[in-house]
Parts: C-alpha cells; structure tokens; sequence
C-alpha cells in the first residue's frame, strides 16, 4: 500500500510540476518592441503619401520596422 502511494505521489508530482515548469520555461518573454499608432481620419488609397512620410520619418532616425519597432497602422475611412 505504501509503495502504491509512493508511485501516485511521484506520478502525480511529475506530471503537475514537470508540465508547469516546461510551459514557465516556454513563456518567457523575449523582447518586447515598443509600438507605434498611426491613426488617420482618411483612407490609404486617398492619402498614402501621409503613412509613406511617417514611415520614411522613423527611417530617418534609425527605427527599422519589425526591428526596433512596431508599427500599428489603422484608418478611420473618412
């Protein structure tokens, strides 16, 4: 009886305690990036010109998207 009891506390352990740490392991963050909105009041087919300067902004000062970067992009379509 005492060695069943053994078994399943092992067993047991293992499987909480072993699956916990191998899942902490994997969830650890990597580097976050910090992100960027750009929101504007028109479309993209009206005014790219608008996102294109932004973007060649963040260029210039050496942010390289997906990189450095993220940049969120939304438009409100008028």
């Amino acid at each position: 009886m005492m060695q069943r009891r053994s078994w399943l506390l092992a067993t047991t352990s293992t499987a909480l305690f072993g699956g916990f740490a191998a899942q902490t392991s994997r969830a650890q963050p990597g580097q976050v990036l910090p992100r960027i909105g750009y929101l504007s009041a028109g479309s993209a087919t009206l005014n790219p010109a608008g996102l294109q300067a932004f973007r060649a902004g963040l260029h210039e000062r050496g942010h390289v998207e997906g990189r450095d970067v993220v940049l969120d992009v939304r438009f409100a379509e008028g």
